[in-house]
């Protein structure tokens, strides 16, 4: 740039024609100073962080395809530069910052016409901030967020900032534009969702950002509002590795919303892990381990998602895949144990994940890196072991060491095996229920009953007890052990005609758990007899035989009112036999001692049988 200090006047130049000037070495045409077309909106402007250095630009004339520009800078009445002969459409310049200044561009393009452009101003009300270097936006519930970030020369310029908006269609924006709370966020409440709004931008002056203009317009979708639908879930054995599963997700958007796309998010349920994937198609297809996860599918523009549809992933039990797995686990306290596995895992995996849970609670998790022994103490847990309940435990293998701590969910991470354990066992508080008996015979009855709910067990049931002995009878009790699978037993070599009362019982490691409520049961009387049993406390029935055809022959049998139970008992006289059904009732009941019925049969035997 070269200084000038001059001034002239037409009057100075008598060779000249009146309609031309000769300005630092162009003969300017002075009508050319005003020709429409030409070079226009100049423009100068600084930083405050520069306030040295400013940059001036402008706008080129229509009248010629190549332009070529002479700039000059005019301080006071002395002070002067100039810049040359030069293409483009901005150019640097420095200024003094107390003194005003004024700058010409002249455009020369090549014809005997040039245009000029002229800008005055004080260098100090040159600081100009924004426009922002980068804008997102997020809208939720009728709110829109507003986050800028500006350029760096502006970061520690600018405090705050306004937002004005207008809806799509709209020829006024907001009467009042919203301030932001510093600057780079600002909220802008009451909108609503379905509508599109444009939006502009522009700082708060102060004393470092004099000059603050509108940003361009911004473009802000509606609201997404409705969730996606899953219409489909398959789940398949992954054939490539066991312990894995292949899980293929479909789902469908039923709005007509404009969308960019569905943002996809799988949590393991334990914690341990999450995983955001995007997909502009409607299906997923995931390969993981037998652990529970929670999947969340939304629909999602630049500005907003939808409403999230869940889909849970229930824990698969890894015994299909992992019968030859052995793990075990020593519990030192409420909040330690040690897990073990079989000694060629350690040979392919380092790094391993395990996760504890109550039956109906959320699993705890543990990740770990190990490749020196087959085993693992873990220490110092948050959530204590409590007696009495029953833990299930899952380690899980992942590829390699970098995913220790897992980041990505999709295929990296397989199931090697699951047990159970207790920190403390305790005895049975309930008993089995629902006891019923079937298949009665003379000497056996075959026992069922509904196993002791696992929360009662309050430890590992090894078994159950049937004890049973002759009802009335001052016997020895017998005492029959099972096992727990078993929900049947039949008790043999029993007496005929006789009544049994019967109890049961499970036991686990800590003991012998409370009994059920006694239960009886009679096995089926021979023919021709009556136990000695029901000759106690006798009435009389006489049964008029007139009437069933037979000898006019009383006869007198006794039963015994104590038992409120069905009979059968077969009688015999002159080679005829009489099979009696018995109901007998109590004897505080007004209601019929026996009731009874009868068929007859011959009978070889001409002897009665039973106690006539």
């Amino acid at each position: 740039m070269a200084s000038c200090g001059f001034q002239f006047h037409l009057l100075d130049f008598p060779f000249m024609s009146p309609s031309h000037v000769f300005f630092l070495g162009l003969i300017v045409p002075l009508n050319a100073l005003a020709v429409s077309g030409g070079v226009h909106d100049l423009d100068c402007f600084g930083k405050y962080s520069s306030r040295e250095f400013y940059t001036c630009v402008w706008k080129p004339g229509s009248h010629a395809s190549e332009m070529r520009y002479t700039l000059i800078v005019k301080q006071l009445h002395d002070i002067c530069k100039a810049d040359y002969d030069f293409t483009g459409i901005s150019k640097k310049i420095q200024l003094y910052q107390t003194y005003n200044m004024e700058v010409e561009v002249l455009e020369n393009g090549g014809s005997t016409n040039c245009t000029r452009a002229v800008f005055k101003g004080s260098p100090q009300s040159l600081f100009r901030c924004g426009p922002p270097h980068r804008v997102s936006f997020r809208r939720h519930s009728g709110t829109l967020e507003v986050s800028v970030d500006w350029e760096k020369e502006d970061k520690t310029n600018i405090d705050n900032y306004s937002v004005r908006y207008k809806a799509q269609g709209s020829q006024m924006w907001s009467t009042s534009p919203v301030k932001s709370q510093n600057a780079e966020s600002c909220t802008v409440e009451n909108l609503n969702a379905s509508l599109v709004y444009s939006l502009q931008i522009q700082c708060i002056q102060n004393q470092k950002c004099s000059q603050c203009s509108w940003s361009e317009a911004y473009s802000i979708p509606a609201e997404l509002m409705t969730p996606p639908v899953v219409i489909n879930a398959e789940e398949a054995d992954y054939a490539e590795e066991q312990g894995r599963r292949l899980l293929t997700l479909t789902w469908k958007f039923p709005a007509k919303e404009p969308h960019d796309g569905f943002s996809v998010t799988v949590v393991k349920a334990s914690g341990d892990a999450r995983t955001t994937m995007k997909t502009t198609h409607p299906e997923i297809r995931l390969v993981l381990s037998y652990s529970a996860y929670n999947v969340s599918i939304s629909v999602f523009n630049n500005v907003s998602d939808s409403p999230a549809t869940s889909y849970v992933i229930p824990q698969r039990q890894p015994s299909e895949c992992c019968e030859g797995a052995k793990l075990n686990v020593t519990v030192h306290s409420n909040t330690s144990f040690t897990i073990n596995w079989s000694d060629d895992l350690i040979a392919n995996y380092v790094c391993y994940s395990v996760e504890w849970m109550k039956k109906g609670h959320t699993a705890s998790h543990k990740s770990f890196y190990q490749d020196e022994v087959n085993y693992r103490k873990l220490t110092s847990l948050q959530e204590h072991f409590q007696p009495y309940q029953r833990y299930n435990i899952t380690l899980y293998t992942r590829s390699n060491k970098d995913i220790c701590k897992l980041e990505h969910i999709n295929n990296t991470e397989g199931t090697y095996g699951t047990t159970q354990f207790y920190f403390i066992e305790g005895y049975p508080i309930s008993a089995p229920a629902n006891i019923s008996v079937h298949n009665v015979t003379l000497t056996s009855v075959v026992l069922q009953w509904s196993s002791i709910p696992e929360e009662d067990t309050r430890g590992f049931l090894l078994g159950y007890v049937i004890h049973y002995a002759e009802y009335q009878h001052k016997g020895t009790e017998t005492n029959i052990s099972v096992d727990p699978a078993l929900t049947s037993y039949e008790l043999q070599d029993l007496k005929s005609g006789t009544t049994y009362k019967v109890q049961l019982s499970g036991f686990t490691q800590a003991g012998a758990g409370v009994r059920s409520k006694e239960s009886l049961f009679t096995t089926n009387q021979k023919k021709g007899y009556i136990h000695n049993q029901f000759l106690e406390d006798l009435s009389l029935i006489k049964l008029d035989f007139k009437a069933l055809n037979l000898h006019q022959i009383p006869l007198f049998f006794s039963i015994c009112r104590k038992f409120p139970y069905h009979h059968h008992h077969s009688f015999c006289s002159r080679g005829r036999c009489v099979d009696i059904w018995t109901s007998y009732y109590k004897e505080n009941e007004r209601r019929p001692v026996a009731e009874h019925s009868t068929s007859w049969e011959q009978q070889s035997d001409a002897q009665p049988r039973g106690a006539l």
